[in-house]
């Protein structure tokens, strides 16, 4: 059985694109940086900040950010944010995929061979942990 890394497996993670392409590719061709963008709580729009600023990309979204947890509380009248898979269950929605784990950061993934990778090799380019299925861009 092959070692997975947030639910992904090598092959997938070698198939996607370095994390600065994937940002092209969201710029470029989705044009993510006019459009409003949501994600269930801040973590990740904190942690793509972060690497971006690492890798020296440029951030691909603009600057409107919606925090679907803080309004999914509102709109429920909860007391306390939940998690998304408590909140699929509060509004009997059923769970689909393979979700990150909480707090799991978006690090560069671990080779998938045992040797070390050399500095010009692909296995040492960050690779993001997102997907968009819809658009066809996955990256590791």
């Amino acid at each position: 059985m092959q070692q997975s890394y947030h639910s992904r497996t090598p092959p997938e993670v070698d198939g996607g694109v370095d994390f600065a392409e994937a940002c092209k590719i969201l710029a470029a061709e989705h044009q993510a940086g006019p459009r409003p963008w949501a994600s269930w709580g801040d973590y990740d729009r904190h942690q793509f900040t972060r690497q971006c600023q690492a890798a020296g990309v440029a951030y691909p979204f603009g600057a409107k950010h919606i925090n679907a947890k803080a309004v999914f509380t509102t709109a429920r009248g909860l007391k306390k944010r939940p998690g998304m898979a408590q909140a699929l269950k509060l509004a009997d929605l059923p769970l689909e995929g393979r979700p990150r784990p909480a707090r799991t950061p978006c690090v560069p993934a671990p080779p998938t061979s045992p040797a070390p990778p050399s500095r010009t090799s692909r296995a040492s380019t960050p690779r993001a942990t997102f997907s968009a299925p819809s658009s066809g861009i996955r990256c590791g």
